[in-house]
């Protein structure tokens, strides 16, 4: 009974093995897209990659515990046997882990725009930004070195209309020497890219001169009003009475006097002290002192004496 159509059974037997085994390594074996960036190779020095960045997409296949860890263990390269100026076609390349296998690339085959190197020397200039503080003037800025080369693809380079290094007046160290960063800029006033710049960073000093000017001035109080009947006043007195203006010189020069706000002796009886402040006159940058002390002396007025024979 167990011997009848033994053959039979045998083959059902032996196929339900390969069902079972092929079921297992599927179900372990899978796919995965990988993007990478393509890295070009083979530019001779004398020639410059122009074209944008190329990323390729790969299909990999392999253990699915492989391809996990396979985004990072990729790299894709394309190599120009004869690079020429203009437009040259290499085939991608793909290096993965061993376990894996690259199903398909896309593209196969990417198309690199190459151009000619040059190299140009141009002076550098100055760019002052912002507004230098009150009571300064700005000189000629000194640049050292002044000038630069520049080297990079021959469009780029047609582009630069010139080398400029930004200095910022609002707060940088006037008349100081201080470093900047050269950029190469269009006629536009945009940055040219892909192109180096030899030296990147020069020295610049921004001479200024100064138009503050000093004036020693004195303090005037002007009066409101009149004492009582019968007072008078014998003495102002102004602590201090002098005081140092300082401001544009064209301004301030010749200042007769600084006031102060109005004191008022309406009704006044007796001696008082006010502290008053002063008026700051046109074109004043600072004053030595922000207010003074005024003593105003009263008294009484004196009697007159009556000559004899007056009624």
């Amino acid at each position: 009974m167990l011997h009848r159509n033994l053959e039979w059974k045998l083959a059902a037997l032996f196929m339900a093995m390969v069902l079972w085994s092929y079921v297992t390594v599927t179900a372990r074996i899978g796919e995965k897209s990988v993007a990478a960036r393509v890295e070009i190779t083979g530019v001779p020095a004398n020639l410059a990659l122009v074209s944008p960045p190329a990323r390729a997409v790969v299909l990999l296949r392999g253990s699915k515990e492989s391809l996990e860890s396979a985004a990072d263990q990729v790299r894709a390269t394309a190599n120009i046997a004869a690079p020429r100026v203009g437009r040259n076609s290499a085939a991608v390349e793909i290096t993965q882990p061993a376990e894996l296998t690259v199903a398909r690339i896309v593209p196969a085959r990417i198309t690199v725009l190459l151009e000619s190197l040059k190299t140009r020397h141009l002076p550098i200039t100055c760019q002052l930004e912002g507004e230098p503080s009150p009571g300064y003037i700005l000189s000629k800025p000194h640049i050292s070195p002044s000038y630069a080369r520049v080297k990079g693809p021959q469009s780029a380079i047609n582009r630069i209309d010139q080398l400029v290094v930004k200095i910022d007046t609002s707060y940088a160290l006037l008349g100081q020497p201080q470093s900047g960063v050269v950029a190469a800029l269009d006629g536009a006033g945009r940055r040219v890219p892909a192109v180096k710049i030899d030296p990147q960073t020069v020295i610049v000093t921004v001479p200024v001169q100064s138009t503050i000017a000093s004036e020693l001035a004195p303090v005037f109080v002007p009066l409101r009003g009149n004492p009582r009947d019968g007072y008078q006043v014998l003495r102002i007195t102004v602590t201090p009475p002098l005081i140092t203006v300082a401001g544009e010189a064209g301004k301030i020069k010749n200042i007769p006097s600084v006031s102060t706000l109005p004191l008022s002796l309406e009704q006044a009886s007796k001696t008082f002290s006010r502290r008053l402040s002063i008026i700051a006159p046109e074109g004043a940058a600072s004053l030595s002192e922000r207010n003074v002390l005024v003593k105003v002396e009263i008294a009484a007025t004196p009697l007159l004496p009556v000559k004899p024979g007056a009624e």
